[in-house]
């Protein structure tokens, strides 16, 4: 069975997309992006900030690191929040 995972990066920077290990996708500065993971699928999602400081995700992952794991085990939707370097974040 496969899931739709979409991860939009909605204040810059960008989102590699890696499943089981093999990056297959970046998502660029102030997009929303899509793709079709099979179930039981390994996905890594790396943030990178570019001259943006990464803040946090939002949606099916959360917290401050960089970098977001988890198991295709659903349709999953992820933002990345970035704010300037000097910037609080929003």
């Amino acid at each position: 069975m496969n899931f739709n995972l979409d991860y939009t990066t909605s204040t810059g920077g960008s989102i590699t997309l890696s499943i089981n290990a093999s990056a297959v996708a970046t998502c660029p500065e102030d997009s929303a992006c899509a793709s079709t993971v099979s179930g039981g699928s390994n996905v890594f999602l790396s943030a990178t900030n570019g001259s943006l400081s990464f803040c946090r995700w939002e949606g099916d992952c959360t917290g401050g690191q960089s970098l977001c794991a988890f198991t295709m085990d659903q349709d999953k939707s992820v933002n990345a929040i970035f704010a300037a370097i000097d910037a609080d974040c929003p």
